[in-house]
């Protein structure tokens, strides 16, 4: 149901979310688990609050500059700019639902934190076959499918924090000094994890084409799964 340039398409796409995504998450939810383990005058629904409110500044601003360098981004990277800025949309629902999770994953409730990241892959690929194989709508249904999931769980993770009390949105400096001088170093560190992994298809589909990144991207993810058995040992 998908041509070869659709795959190069989805591709390109999974590449600019790990370029935009560090800017815009900040690794706001590594902020939060080292805050949940600080002893010292801790007060955490402040924190996530004013970590949300941080998320919105950021989003905001990574906005801003995917539309004024738009057209040099689809360039280099064969994506239609017009679909750009719904990666930023992506990023910040993440970074969301991450934040949640985080807390499961500090409170030691791995049952919940399973039952939601599963249940995410489902309905995103149940989305997906939905748009694409039954309504004809291509890769781009394959990445509606993407961002209405995200969406979808990141409001549910915020109505899941503001049920537990979990977020207060009091505008505290030093909350936003901390997770940004917490987030903002590791933006090297994420984007070169990024780039060892993913320079590949930039490389190829601006000196070959972006049906042939498609292929490629086929053919990783199929010896992918030699590479998740190694590394489950």
């Amino acid at each position: 149901y998908l041509t070869p340039a659709d795959y190069g398409t989805l591709a390109m796409f999974t590449v600019l979310l790990g370029l935009i995504g560090p800017f815009v998450g900040l690794s706001l939810h590594g902020a939060v688990s080292v805050k949940y383990f600080d002893t010292v005058g801790t007060d955490l629904p402040t924190y996530m609050g004013n970590c949300l409110m941080l998320l919105s500044s950021s989003s905001l601003l990574v906005v801003f500059f995917t539309w004024l360098f738009g057209a040099s981004i689809s360039a280099l990277s064969a994506f239609p700019q017009e679909w750009i800025w719904p990666i930023v949309l992506v990023s910040a629902g993440q970074t969301i639902i991450l934040m949640m999770m985080t807390l499961w994953q500090v409170d030691d409730r791995p049952l919940v934190f399973s039952l939601f990241q599963v249940l995410q892959a489902v309905v995103t690929a149940g989305l997906s076959l939905l748009l694409v194989v039954f309504f004809g709508r291509g890769w781009q249904g394959s990445m509606e499918a993407t961002i209405a999931t995200v969406t979808i769980f990141a409001v549910i993770s915020l109505g899941i924090l503001s049920a537990n009390r979990r977020i207060i949105f009091r505008f505290d400096a030093p909350s936003i000094k901390h997770a940004l001088k917490f987030g903002v170093p590791l933006i090297p560190h994420e984007l070169g994890a990024m780039l060892i992994i993913q320079t590949d298809r930039i490389f190829i589909v601006n000196m070959v084409g972006v049906a042939d990144t498609g292929i490629y991207t086929i053919g990783f993810q199929v010896a992918y799964i030699i590479e998740l058995l190694a590394s489950s040992f």
